[in-house]
């Protein structure tokens, strides 16, 4: 029973030294330097209007908030902390797969915000909710 207890401690071991083995030996050139900016509640426009500054601070990448059309309850507006006209809850209940909101901005100025983004290097990670809709079933777009 002695000798298969040191057996199984050997294999263990060997196992977890050949994993730190990996993580030693790694590439250094494979070392992730990127820096990713979580632009959230930023609607197009400021991302767009702030992109020098996103690249002068070494960011290589941007992060928008949700970007589908979204559940817009009567009496919402754009003050996302505000409990009368809107709540920041509500782009992450999209109604719709289409690009664009009352939040975070139109397709039009989503697309002169990627342009930005190109004029700088810096790469764009699009927020989508693919796995739920909006509590409001009624407010959910029918499939076509």
């Amino acid at each position: 029973m002695v000798k298969r207890a040191a057996a199984f401690m050997a294999i263990c071991l060997a196992t977890t030294a050949a994993g730190a083995k990996d993580r030693i030996t790694r590439n250094p050139e494979a070392t992730n330097e990127e820096s990713i900016l979580h632009a959230w509640s930023w609607n197009f426009p400021a991302i767009a209007e702030n992109m020098h500054r996103i690249a002068d601070a070494g960011f290589t990448m941007v992060q928008t908030s949700p970007v589908q059309q979204c559940f817009q309850p009567d009496g919402s507006g754009k003050k996302l902390f505000d409990e009368k006209e809107g709540n920041w809850y509500y782009y992450y209940q999209p109604t719709d797969w289409k690009i664009g909101n009352y939040i975070t901005g139109s397709r039009d100025q989503m697309k002169e915000m990627m342009d930005s983004a190109a004029k700088y290097g810096i790469r764009v990670i699009v927020d989508v909710l693919p796995n739920h809709t909006a509590f409001d079933v009624d407010a959910v777009a029918e499939m076509s």
